[in-house]
């Protein structure tokens, strides 16, 4: 009964930190990730934790990261648990719940990051403090990472740690965010472990046109060629199919878990044509995280064309998020768009 009552604790007290960590604002970009980090050394320092078990480093104003450890007695190396604290922007017209609001409704957690990594961090954070609280004999230092700068390039964060700060991360094994999350296979529910992480690649698909106003329309207008190629992207479905040995042996594995004839079938997806084929005919969320487990992905995401409503531009631009599967290249992605 003890053991279930300190489960409900942790949980509890996982769940109040979540809810500080989302009411703390840290959209990039622009990028300030210091109230969360702030919340982090708060909690740390109300624990017990010393001063001199962690760091507080900055890389730029209000870009900081936080690096705390708990030591074991060194016959392994450490073990890092590393989470970003910053968020993507919100359009909160769209939003049924203030996205920095932290409500808790029906056992759900309501706010910009809840998935994207706060609830992790908070999950990691909360590993730590147990693990500090019941003073745990551990053979290798256990460190925690709240990183800045992860939904903008890295430069504040993982990457500013590693070339300047390569003392406080330098570990063993890593976890950090991805998996855990509740995939149907059939019926069965099947919840992943995530070994990799796609690769990104930014490009921008640019138009030359005539210029001229607009009240005399013309066929040179590069908004509408810029329009066309991105519809060609979009009728093309998907790029080609690249089936990764670490991924098929997901497929197999989980595979096995099913009683029914779904569970044999799952063998003919070791094929890219067949996976291709299952890809273009599955709709909904299902087949979009399906696309994105084994295809290099593409996203138009910002439009950029004109400085006055009635003048036709002389150039029309798209930006473009690229995610790339394992092993593939940026120049792969740009020979399949090309294709």
């Amino acid at each position: 009964m003890t053991d279930l009552m300190n489960i409900k604790q942790s949980v509890n007290e996982t769940v109040g930190n979540l809810v500080r960590l989302i009411q703390a604002e840290t959209v990039n970009p622009p990028g300030n990730e210091l109230p969360a980090i702030l919340i982090i050394k708060d909690i740390l320092e109300k624990a017990g934790f010393p001063p001199d078990a962690f760091n507080i480093v900055e890389s730029a104003p209000n870009r900081v990261n936080l690096v705390a450890r708990i030591k074991g007695d060194g016959t392994e190396r450490p073990l890092l648990l590393s989470g970003h604290v910053d968020v993507v922007p919100v359009e909160r017209e769209y939003w049924s719940h203030n996205p920095f609001g932290g409500e808790v409704l029906d056992g759900v957690v309501w706010g910009r990051g809840a998935l994207d990594m706060k609830g992790f961090l908070a999950m990691y954070l909360q590993v730590f403090l147990d693990l500090f609280r019941q003073n745990i004999p551990l053979k290798r230092d256990v460190v925690l990472a709240a990183i800045a700068d992860e939904e903008a390039g890295f430069t504040h964060g993982s990457k500013f740690l590693v070339e300047q700060h390569r003392e406080l991360v330098n570990a063993e094994y890593a976890l950090t965010e991805g998996g855990a999350i509740t995939y149907y296979f059939g019926k069965t529910k099947l919840y992943t472990i995530q070994v990799a992480e796609k690769g990104v690649c930014w490009l921008r698909a640019r138009a030359h046109g005539k210029p001229g106003h607009a009240s005399i329309p013309h066929s040179e207008n590069p908004v509408f060629t810029l329009a066309q190629a991105l519809e060609k992207l979009r009728q093309a479905g998907h790029l080609p199919v690249h089936l990764s040995p670490t991924f098929l042996k997901m497929l197999d594995v989980a595979s096995a878990q099913i009683r029914s004839p779904l569970g044999s079938l799952t063998k003919l997806l070791h094929s890219p044509v067949l996976m291709g084929i299952l890809i273009d005919r599955m709709k909904g969320d299902g087949g979009n995280i399906l696309r994105a487990l084994v295809t290099n992905t593409i996203s138009p995401t910002l439009l950029h064309a004109g400085s006055k409503v009635n003048v036709i531009p002389s150039v029309a631009e798209a930006d473009i998020d690229c995610r790339l599967v394992p092993g593939q290249t940026p120049e792969d992605v740009k020979r399949e768009i090309h294709k």
